[in-house]
């Protein structure tokens, strides 16, 4: 009786009260609700079995549904649900948009050791968010769609995410309702951000998802930025408000332009940004240091 199902849940719901009226006036009845079944069967006739397995059924072998079948009947039951499950998917899905307690009494669905604790605003950035930082907007974007590449991967079952499209559609690839909830899910649990279950709509393929990550990440980082600019405003003011010797302000100085250097290298891409090292310079031979000014110099 899930999603697009309507109908199939009012009947077994049916079923379900027919049995119990006929054990009330001591006749025997037993209604069962099936699982999806391996093999041939409406799930596979009606296109659903992808879509089931995606919600957390899995197909069930016919031969042991059957024995569970003989079991029921012997035991005299009235109502009961076979069916083989994924707890673990199934319950992340159905308790996406609140918890529910229709799986309290169900061990194996109980989730509340895997869900993340919730985002506050004073929390520290993820650790994933933490690495993006120091990385330039075209590093930023390349690791972002590979994260959205492979979680989307992860939901639909695919073993590499190489497999999924940066620029085709969610829904075109598979996805529903429930499952873009589970992608925002582990998408929320990985970068700390607390997106919108409507978020694959809103950016259609994992390209336009994964700019949409990094122009939020860049926002949710925006208080740490600030809180450096002012920090170096305090330094300003402090330097600018003492009154130093000569030897006092020579260090200064210095340290202020070793840091304006390190700030300004550019990082692992300081050569190609024509910044020189200056370790390699005060450790360069004499022949060292020719070579690199014909280099610069374009001699070579």
């Amino acid at each position: 009786g899930g999603s697009g199902q309507g109908a199939y849940a009012a009947a077994n719901a049916h079923l379900d009260a027919l049995a119990e009226q006929r054990r009330a006036r001591g006749v025997v009845a037993t209604s069962v609700a099936w699982g999806m079944w391996h093999g041939e069967g409406l799930a596979n006739e009606q296109g659903m079995g992808e879509e089931l397995s995606l919600r957390g059924l899995r197909a069930m072998d016919p031969d042991q549904a059957i024995s569970v079948l003989h079991q029921a009947l012997d035991q005299n039951e009235t109502v009961l649900s076979v069916t083989d499950m994924d707890w673990k998917r199934f319950a992340s899905l159905y308790t996406a948009a609140r918890p529910s307690t229709l799986l309290d009494e169900l061990p194996d669905a109980q989730m509340t050791a895997d869900i993340p604790a919730a985002q506050t605003d004073s929390a520290p950035r993820s650790p994933f968010a933490q690495r993006l930082t120091g990385m330039s907007p075209a590093e930023q974007r390349r690791m972002l769609l590979d994260l959205v590449r492979g979680e989307a991967g992860a939901v639909l079952g695919h073993a590499e995410f190489q497999e999924i499209d940066s620029q085709r559609g969610f829904l075109e690839s598979g996805f529903s309702s429930l499952t873009a909830v589970e992608l925002r899910n582990r998408l929320n649990a990985v970068t700390g951000l607390k997106l919108p279950p409507s978020v694959i709509y809103d950016h259609p393929n994992p390209s336009a998802l994964s700019r949409h990550l990094q122009a939020e990440l860049a926002q949710d980082g925006g208080d740490s930025q600030e809180s450096l600019l002012e920090s170096l405003r305090q330094i300003e003011a402090a330097v600018l408000a003492e009154s130093v010797t000569d030897g006092a302000r020579t260090q200064l100085v210095e340290r202020l332009r070793d840091l304006l250097w390190k700030v300004d290298d550019g990082g692992p891409d300081s050569k190609a940004n024509g910044v020189i090292d200056r370790s390699v310079i005060e450790s360069a031979t004499d022949d060292e240091m020719f070579a690199l000014i014909d280099e610069e110099l374009g001699l070579e």
